[in-house]
């Protein structure tokens, strides 16, 4: 019964290991990940997953799709809290995004799987009551078979064993249809279920057809499971000596899958690809932080040049400014200067239609030179008398009373 309970619990401990839980899933890269865990290149796809995970490029949907993938690669090799870890980050990486209850989904039915083989009754439960037909309806037909398969296992654990063969039964019908490489994870429960309803015989026959498909997709965890089946098998009927060459037989598959081994190698992998990129980023940083105080420098003496253009251009515009304002005061004076003459001519006499003598005009410029009688006949050689007459010729011709007349107005 011991042995029975300890097959009860690890049922599912294979399930989807291998099968993406997506409904609109990258197949391409999920046939990618499958070759290369089969034929045992679990560091490649680790290396694939991570450059997908840690690129900027990709979209929240295949980040989230690549950090499940990872998760069930570890899961493979029984490192759940790695497993676990992979599945929140592929939450958290599609959170704000439209896919975010897809995500949901997919990761709620991974964590039920791995709450079913590491035998957390509590969680599992829990989790099994919070999945709905609105988390179902993201995934595909053959991830919905191993769901199934998990109903069927809790009637086989409440003894209805007719309705638990059911359930199988139904689930191989699929995964023959679907992908009958995951069959051997149905024919190791079978076995076990007929172990329970004493057909020994069927539950041989179950064993080999899980072997058979084990063999023929070369899957080695498979080949594991199935060895572990008939192992608890006769033990169960006590048939110790089969028993025993069984235990060897395992022994020597676990020791070509060394599980424990490729998960520690594949934790220092990741480490290794962390610190690269941190390293990488350093790098890149550095290069920026140069490019960035490159071009700061060059802006600062394009702003040193510019500054200087500036200054001159301004000095420039000052020179011209200056230049400007002092011919408009040239101007202004000049105008001025036209303005006061017009004013000074507007009430001038002009001498031209009076028909002066140039005796008389000489007298009249020796008169507004201020010169007297005396002075313009010692200057003209002339009398005074004769200065005299002339003055009152020019008087009565020029219209005029005095010589301070003749002084004031404008002679033209």
């Amino acid at each position: 019964m011991k042995s029975n309970l300890v097959m009860n619990w690890t049922l599912f401990l294979t399930i989807l290991f291998l099968s993406p839980v997506y409904a609109l899933d990258d197949k391409n890269l999920n046939n990618k990940i499958d070759s290369l865990n089969d034929i045992g290149k679990v560091k490649e796809s680790i290396i694939l997953l991570e450059k997908i995970t840690s690129s900027n490029n990709t979209d929240q949907l295949k980040k989230s799709y690549a950090y499940i993938l990872k998760a069930i690669t570890y899961k493979r090799f029984y490192n759940y809290p790695e497993a676990l870890n992979n599945l929140n980050l592929a939450l958290k990486s599609s959170k704000g995004s439209v896919h975010y209850l897809e995500v949901e989904s997919r990761v709620k039915l991974e964590k039920l799987f791995i709450y079913f083989d590491t035998k957390q009754k509590h969680k599992f439960e829990a989790l099994l009551k919070d999945i709905n037909s609105d988390n179902l309806k993201f995934v595909k037909s053959e991830t919905r078979v191993f769901y199934e398969s998990i109903l069927g296992h809790i009637e086989l654990e409440k003894g209805n064993l007719e309705k638990a063969e059911k359930y199988f039964d139904y689930c191989i019908i699929l995964l023959e249809k679907e992908n009958p490489r995951h069959l051997p994870t149905i024919y190791k429960v079978k076995v076990n279920l007929y172990n329970k309803m004493n057909k020994k015989d069927l539950a041989l026959g179950a064993f080999e057809k899980g072997m058979y498909y084990a063999n023929k997709y070369n899957v080695d965890l498979y080949k594991i499971v199935m060895l572990e089946t008939l192992l608890y098998y006769y033990i169960d009927n006590n048939d110790y000596k089969n028993a025993y060459f069984t235990q060897l037989k395992v022994s020597k598959e676990r020791l070509k899958y060394n599980d424990r081994e490729v998960s520690g190698n594949l934790i220092q992998l990741e480490k290794k690809i962390l610190d690269e990129r941190i390293t990488q980023e350093r790098l890149e940083n550095k290069a920026l932080k140069y490019i960035m105080i490159s071009i700061i420098i060059l802006l600062l003496l394009l702003l040193f040049f510019l500054s200087k253009k500036l200054i001159l251009i301004n000095k420039k515009h000052k020179i011209i400014t200056y230049e400007n304002e002092e011919l408009l005061i040239k101007l202004n004076e000049i105008n001025y200067i036209k303005e006061k003459k017009a004013n000074d001519y507007k009430d001038a006499i002009d001498l031209n239609p009076y028909n002066l003598s140039y005796r008389q005009i000489e007298i009249v410029k020796l008169i507004r030179q201020d010169k007297s009688n005396k002075e313009i006949s010692s200057i003209l050689f002339i009398s005074e008398n004769t200065v005299k007459y002339h003055l009152k010729k020019i008087f009565e011709i020029l219209n005029i009373s005095s010589r301070s007349d003749l002084k004031s107005k404008n002679i033209i």
